[in-house]
């Protein structure tokens, strides 16, 4: 706004010198249609440069002033106001102007290839400043981007999102997926072999030893009711739970460090069929929609995984609220990571520009495509006089220089025709 204005005042000023000139020029025309005694040597002279002074300040004026407002003069009244009856030709010229200029793939191309931009992320990252100014503005972000999830609107999106996609999901065949993958890296035999930890642990612990002496107990009485009479049932239960605690607990000792162990092997065997199964067995497919519709249904599974959402989202924001965030502390390090790897890199660097060339080629004519015509939508949205006004305080000062040179032009070509036509005509002549 303060610009706007400097512009108006500049151009007001701007005004007042051919203004000047002119009326200076029509008062000595005025003067010199009047007798006032004078040589003729004076006011013939002194008539021509007027004269044409006056013809040309008019005549830029008018051209000037066409260019902004229209001017109501019969027959030429049409070709004024140039700028404000052409705006949508003008819109439409400055977006292809700088689509074409600026915008064209070739152009962004040789900027991506002149300016090697992984050399300068790199250099950027590098500077201590410039990481914390990355992880702050991260953090910020993400901490704006969690207050939205608040909304419930936001909420009800996420949920509606995620059951929507949990419905697209064939759940038998995605479990036989990550059976297989886990196959592949060897994780089964680590879930098994924190199973096998887990039973002997179990096993260890006098209480269970005690509930197994127990059952051995009881299934004793209640198979012989007078037997506890000749063999004391208790102690016989305890003898029993920790010999079999002892011989479970030695042979899963023996699968455990065993690799090859028989257990293993049909452990591995039931998982490759129960893998076949999952992924191409109707009935594991059918049982699979059953859990799935029984998921979806559940309002326990709901809120339940509503509350780790939420428990989750208020540790990291308490986190971020924290002066000394861990959250900003790795996005921190993350930036200078990034920095310090694409310094040390080269390969990276080349893969980076190329990837950014490939980018440019493939987004470039759709952005400049996109900002063309942004720029006419905009251009045309504005008001035709509105718009010529602005440009003409912008460029108008510089165009009343054109009406003060007109009308010294026309001075000066004035005075050589006085000068061919009062003098060196008659000298002719003689």
């Amino acid at each position: 706004m303060t610009g706007e204005v400097g512009n108006a005042q500049k151009l007001r000023r701007a005004k007042r010198t051919p203004f000047t000139l002119l009326l200076i020029a029509v008062s000595i025309f005025l003067s010199s249609l009047l007798p006032m005694g004078l040589s003729e040597w004076v006011i013939r002279p002194a008539r021509y440069i007027s004269e044409a002074a006056m013809v040309g300040g008019l005549a830029d004026w008018f051209a000037v002033t066409a260019l902004f407002r229209p001017i109501n003069i019969p027959v030429f009244s049409s070709h004024t106001g140039v700028i404000p009856r052409n705006k949508s030709r003008i819109a439409s010229s400055i977006g292809e102007f700088v689509q074409v200029n600026f915008l064209k793939n070739e152009a962004l191309i040789d900027i991506v290839k002149r300016n090697d931009p992984a050399k300068l992320v790199a250099d950027w990252f590098l500077q201590p400043t410039n990481s914390e100014r990355f992880g702050k503005h991260s953090a910020n972000l993400l901490y704006r981007a969690i207050n939205e999830l608040h909304e419930e609107s936001v909420q009800a999106l996420m949920s509606k999102t995620l059951r929507d996609a949990f419905k697209n999901v064939d759940l038998s065949r995605k479990t036989g997926e990550i059976l297989e993958l886990m196959m592949s890296g060897g994780k089964h035999n680590e879930l098994l072999d924190q199973a096998i930890a887990s039973l002997t642990e179990s096993l260890r612990d006098p209480r269970a030893r005690a509930n197994i002496a127990t059952a051995i107990a009881k299934s004793i009485r209640d198979e012989y009711p007078n037997g506890q009479i000749l063999v004391p049932t208790e102690a016989v239960g305890s003898f029993a739970a920790n010999k079999i605690a002892g011989w479970v607990e030695s042979y899963l000792k023996n699968v455990s460090e065993q690799p090859d162990h028989e257990i293993r092997d049909a452990f591995n065997n039931k998982i490759k069929i129960l893998i076949v199964h999952l992924k191409g067995n109707s009935e594991f497919a059918a049982k699979g929609e059953e859990i799935k519709a029984y998921i979806l249904r559940d309002e326990k599974f709901v809120s339940t995984m509503r509350s780790l959402w939420d428990e989750l989202r208020g540790s990291v924001e308490k986190d971020l609220r924290n002066a000394n965030s861990e959250i900003y502390k790795k996005l921190v390090a993350t930036g200078n990571w990034i920095g310090t790897t694409l310094e040390a890199d080269r390969d990276l660097r080349s893969s980076f520009n190329r990837q950014a060339e490939t980018l440019v080629e493939e987004f470039g004519p759709a952005l400049g495509a996109f900002v063309s015509s942004h720029i006419e939508r905009t251009v045309n949205a504005w008001d035709a006089n509105e718009m010529s006004s602005l440009i003409e305080e912008s460029i108008g000062s510089d165009l009343q220089r054109i009406r003060t040179s007109g009308t010294c032009i026309g001075g000066a070509l004035g005075f050589i025709l006085f000068v061919i036509v009062d003098v060196v005509f008659p000298m002719v002549l003689r």
